[in-house]
């Protein structure tokens, strides 16, 4: 009677011993899976706050940011070869400038000098053809010449010197004052200039198309040659290849045609 209780006892051991070998066992995977689900949890709670898409619309500015910078610089890169451009071509028609005052300086006849003593540079004289054949030349008077040679001299000195506000004044005197002189011709042109050198190309332009107009004009080519260029400046390159093309063509073998055709040239290599 004794016997029967102790085994019953022992099998109750083992069961109790069973279940909580079960429980240990058990406790590392409930723990584990408790990580993993603490830690889809928090990625959830990412996701709904919107960290993830904020981030990413980050990135997109970022991005467009760095475009637009990107644009910016291609834009500066452009308008500086603009700049380098017109500067290129200002140093040209300077140099331009300087070889026509030379030339003009070098080619004038000797003249008698007035006030100050300089010799002005002039155009030729009418020839005295009408003159034998008993015909009025249409020479202005000596004491108004003498004027008008007085004030060209003046401002020619004022252009050679750089002077172009007083230059231009200088001219403007001779056309208001002397329109009728060998003088105003000349003084027309050198007040278009004066316009010109400081890229006043609506004025310049106004004197330039009178002498334009005036085929029997000593400056009609050179007139020709200026408006090319202010029209190459404005963009307008079919009218400027048409007046360069006219003056290179018509006037061969002249300084002004050699100059035509570097700017025909210049207009070729930038595929105008």
């Amino acid at each position: 009677m004794n016997a029967l209780p102790r085994a019953n006892d022992h099998r109750v051991g083992s069961g109790i011993l069973a279940v909580v070998l079960s429980a240990v066992l058990a406790a590392p995977l409930a723990t584990a899976d408790d990580d993993i689900e603490r830690r889809l949890h928090r990625i959830e709670r990412l996701l709904d706050s919107g960290a993830l898409a904020e981030l990413s619309n980050r990135q997109e500015r970022l991005q467009r940011n760095i475009s637009q910078l990107l644009g910016e610089v291609e834009s500066m890169n452009r308008e500086l070869e603009e700049v380098q451009r017109q500067q290129r071509n200002l140093f040209e028609d300077l140099d331009d400038r300087l070889m026509e005052l030379e030339q003009a300086a070098a080619a004038a006849p000797e003249t008698p000098t007035h006030g100050d003593g300089m010799a002005p540079v002039v155009p030729e004289t009418p020839t005295l053809d009408a003159a034998v054949a008993g015909e009025d030349t249409g020479t202005p008077d000596a004491d108004t010449d003498a004027e008008a040679a007085d004030a060209y001299s003046r401002a020619f000195s004022l252009l050679r010197d750089g002077d172009y506000q007083r230059a231009g004044d200088g001219f403007r005197e001779i056309l208001e004052s002397h329109p009728d002189s060998d003088y105003a011709d000349n003084a027309r042109y050198w007040l278009a200039e004066t316009y010109y050198v400081v890229q006043e190309f609506d004025e310049a332009m106004e004197h330039f198309q009178v002498i334009v107009d005036d085929p029997d004009s000593d400056k009609h080519p050179d007139a020709l040659l200026k408006a090319g260029y202010i029209h190459y400046e404005r963009e307008e390159w079919d009218e400027a290849r048409r007046l360069l093309e006219t003056v290179r063509d018509e006037y061969s073998n002249t300084t002004t045609a050699s100059l035509a055709g570097n700017r025909l040239e210049m207009m070729e290599d930038e595929g105008r």
